[in-house]
């Protein structure tokens, strides 16, 4: 059977295989998947010898349907994919498994064509569609031989976890997109158009960093690093009535007296450690961030909190140094040698509270997202804070996901406003 198949009847006699990889070739190779549209999809039984190319929308081919397509697609028990967060912005699928989530692999497979025709066209955002449709099966071919010795790798402890709910939680997020405003103003974009449409501006998050921790920037802009002394963030605004912020407040601190079972009593986190300390909250809140990221000193081991902290610090280095690894708790991450560079134990509790952090806000995430409607909406994640775009009209909705917080031990403050630059505690 031929490698490029153009109608119904070609599709159906397709091999069949339970398990299968698919790679997709959208419009343009750098605009978001939220303004995107999918151009082929390419094909390939795991022990299969070649793969096949569905045209979706491209110059040189006849169009599948795309309800043909995802009939196809829902036969396959399972189907490998290099990006599971973005394959769910196209197709809401079982058996979708992230490659790089079982074993990251660097791929930058391209061709001459492709090089080519980007470099000289690439504010044209359907690009894909008129590359030569061969280039892009050659360059799927060569992705599929790169990715291959992942499909019958060892699944990891954690990849359930991540497989399952990380990828979820976080395209949920970025699908929503966030309401602008001048954005010109206060981003110096090179192509505009690669994440903003329709009022609104897209992000990304990166799911595939060492700590697990995901960053999130795409098409230049750090969203988990816009500065609020510099006016950048007003050109985020609500589509809605206002945007809220709840920041959760000391935030390593509390999950860190949570595995020791610590009692923070019912003040703020760095008021209580003020009063420990005998100090100003401020210089509190500074000696804190030495101490969990530096290293206890010998002078604060005589207080509970510092001592337990030391204790886990060295427990966790033992179990590394006895086993090889260290499984995080919730995800069941593994840390080791391979994934940690140049490994000390410092470096490994810093990496153990992160994993941490990120995986107790996605099991919080979970269980926000079911709340939102199609008015309210959670807009932007950054690690201790979540931004809000909220209808006066549903603001019960914010008391219901403050509980949640407060379920998981969680102290916040919240603040609100009509752009991001100026909110307000509340």
């Amino acid at each position: 059977m031929f490698w490029l198949v153009e109608t119904k009847e070609q599709l159906q006699q397709l091999p069949y295989n339970e398990e299968v990889f698919v790679e997709l070739v959208l419009y343009h190779d750098k605009i978001h998947p939220a303004l995107n549209c999918i151009s082929c999809i390419y094909i390939r039984g795991i022990q299969d010898d070649k793969g096949y190319m569905l045209p979706v929308s491209h110059s040189e081919a006849l169009s599948l349907q795309y309800e043909d397509v995802v009939q196809q697609l829902q036969q396959y028990n399972t189907i490998f994919v290099r990006d599971k967060k973005q394959f769910l912005y196209y197709f809401n699928l079982k058996g979708v498994k992230d490659i790089n989530l079982i074993n990251p692999v660097k791929v930058d497979c391209t061709t001459q064509a492709h090089e080519l025709l980007y470099r000289k066209n690439h504010r044209v955002d359907y690009i894909n569609t008129v590359i030569p449709i061969s280039k892009h099966y050659e360059r799927c071919e060569e992705i599929y031989n790169k990715v291959q010795p992942v499909f019958t790798s060892d699944i990891p402890d954690h990849f359930k976890f991540y497989n399952n709910d990380a990828t979820k939680v976080f395209w949920y997020i970025e699908k929503q997109g966030i309401a602008v405003e001048h954005p010109e103003d206060c981003l110096d974009m090179a192509n505009p158009q690669y994440s903003i449409g329709d009022g609104r501006i897209y992000t990304h998050y990166n799911l595939y960093t060492t700590t697990t921790r995901p960053s999130n920037a795409f098409n230049g802009i750090n969203f988990a690093g816009l500065h609020k002394e510099d006016g950048t963030r007003k050109f985020i605004v609500p589509q809605n009535d206002f945007l809220l912020e709840i920041d959760i407040n000391g935030y390593h601190p509390t999950l860190i007296a949570n595995i020791i079972d610590y009692d923070l009593g019912n003040q703020g986190v760095y008021e209580h450690f003020a009063e420990v300390l005998d100090v100003p909250v401020q210089e509190a809140k500074e000696l804190m961030f030495r101490q969990l990221y530096g290293g206890i000193s010998k002078e604060y081991t005589h207080l509970t909190y510092f001592k337990e902290v030391d204790r886990l610090i060295n427990d966790l280095w033992d179990d590394y140094r006895e086993d090889g690894y260290v499984k995080c708790l919730l995800s069941d991450y593994k840390f080791d040698a391979y994934n940690i560079e140049n490994i000390n134990k410092q470096k490994l509790f810093n990496y153990y509270i992160q994993n941490l952090e990120t995986s107790n806000n996605i099991r919080i995430l979970k269980e926000i997202l079911p709340l939102l409607t199609q008015k309210t909406k959670l807009v932007l994640y950054t690690y201790d804070a979540f931004l809000f775009d909220v209808s006066k009209q549903e603001k019960q909705v914010i008391q219901r996901i403050v509980d949640i917080f407060e379920q998981h031990r969680l102290k916040v403050k919240l603040s609100y406003g009509g752009n991001y630059d100026s909110l307000r505690r509340l």
